[in-house]
């Protein structure tokens, strides 16, 4: 548990950043969808969802990082249980929560990826996308903007508060990449105290960020603005939507024609609150039946997965220790005697294993058997000497002193005496332990 609260404090910093990061991107976005959205009861109760699966979301995730399991194993059962509350969302639920909730594996990976070694880039797209995703609700809302962009104006659709989303999200992201490989420094310092004076309490050595990298991080951040405002908007890319408007007989054409005298009154609701209007409950309405129909291919996906993880918790290592065993043994191609000799003493070795006595790291072959010989035969009584015999055999094939024509002969009599002796006195639930337990590699 110390090591644990070392490593956790050793992250402050890094996890300051990432928070603040984080925090920035959510204010951003929320900022922009209630400028855009209108600021009604709906939208409050959809963001604050938002901000709930964020924020406990990398919370868990952080947990779980900290704890160090396997990366598949967190990925494999975040994804499934959070699949699962998604399932159970559909019926009663509309399309923008379900993708909210959607959001929940994601903001759980990022947690997780943000304190784990070599995976920082990984841990930061939540944060990152958040403010992405506000540029361009900002500029797919105004359509003056989008007016001029069509019309070969491309840098119009920036503006300071557009910029300064940008320029944030990117200057506290280098922030944060920079506090990690601190972080790590700080580590590799704390792994490398070897000497006394390094050991003792006043010295702490600790990675500090000096102002001319704060300088260095500024200039890279302006510079990475630059470079985005400058490039983004020649990427960007006309929506299929205009293209179908467009292309209905020239209902679209005609239809502007007809109302053109009426004072340009469309344009003008248009503009008006682009979020508000039926194209979002059709938004919404599609998502919700995308969503239905992914829940059903899911549970089959699901019951599928069950399924392997029951066959690789009940039946593979049951399956697999007999294939091994078997070719030890038998083997289904032929192989040469030196090599049937060292089979059938890992053989013997996994039958020592069974009953719990493990080589030791400076005995010697000869050692093990007289060993072995004398435990069981005080454990079980009148041991058969097999087990030395097959251990003189083994020793001569291991020094290449060379074998006799019978020696493969009385190597597999021997061993198949030791693991039937053992077998015979196992009880049952050690056998089923065996059975399940490792193999003696």
């Amino acid at each position: 548990m110390e090591g644990l609260w070392h490593r956790v404090k050793t992250f402050g910093p890094a996890l300051l950043a990432y928070w603040v990061m984080t925090f920035f991107g959510l204010a951003a976005f929320s900022a922009v969808l209630l400028i855009r959205g209108g600021a009604g009861g709906e939208m409050f109760l959809l963001l604050g969802q938002l901000v709930m699966v964020t924020v406990v979301g990398q919370l868990a995730g952080h947990a779980l990082g900290f704890l160090r399991p396997r990366l598949f194993i967190v990925l494999m059962l975040a994804s499934l249980g959070c699949w699962i509350q998604v399932l159970l969302l559909i019926p009663m639920a509309n399309g923008l929560t379900v993708i909210v909730w959607f959001m929940a594996p994601f903001t759980l990976a990022s947690g997780f990826f943000a304190v784990r070694s070599r995976t920082e880039i990984f841990g930061a797209w939540v944060p990152v996308m958040y403010a992405v995703s506000a540029s361009l609700v900002l500029i797919n809302t105004d359509a003056k903007k989008l007016g001029s962009w069509h019309g070969g104006n491309k840098f119009a659709v920036w503006d300071l508060f557009n910029l300064a989303i940008i320029a944030g999200a990117l200057l506290l992201f280098l922030i944060y990449l920079v506090a990690r490989q601190a972080q790590s420094l700080s580590l590799w310092q704390d792994a490398a105290r070897m000497s006394s004076v390094q050991a003792s309490a006043n010295y702490n050595p600790r990675a500090r960020i000096s102002w001319m990298t704060w300088g260095v991080i500024a200039l890279l951040g302006v510079a990475l603005t630059v470079g985005t405002a400058a490039a983004a908007p020649y990427l960007f890319r006309t929506a299929d939507e205009e293209e179908g408007k467009e292309g209905k007989g020239g209902q679209g054409q005609g239809q502007g024609e007809q109302r053109g005298g009426e004072g340009g009154q469309g344009e003008g609701d248009s503009s008006e609150n682009p979020m508000d209007n039926a194209d979002m409950d059709k938004v919404s309405e599609g998502v919700r039946q995308v969503a239905q129909q992914g829940a059903n291919l899911l549970m089959l996906l699901i019951m599928l997965l069950v399924g392997l993880v029951l066959i690789y918790f009940v039946f593979w290592r049951p399956m697999r220790r007999m294939a091994v065993m078997r070719h030890l043994e038998r083997p289904a191609w032929p192989v040469p005697p030196t090599q049937r000799i060292q089979d059938m003493w890992r053989r013997a070795l996994i039958a020592l294993h069974d009953v719990g006595m493990e080589p030791r790291p400076t005995e010697s072959v000869k050692h093990l058997a007289e060993r072995a010989h004398a435990t069981l035969s005080q454990r079980f009584g009148s041991a058969p000497t097999g087990v030395i015999e097959a251990a003189e055999i083994y020793s001569r094939v291991e020094y290449n002193i060379g074998v006799s024509p019978h020696d493969v002969i009385r190597m597999a009599a021997s061993v198949e005496l030791l693991t039937v002796y053992v077998e015979n006195n196992l009880r049952w639930w050690e056998q089923l332990q065996n059975l399940y337990g490792g193999l003696k590699e």
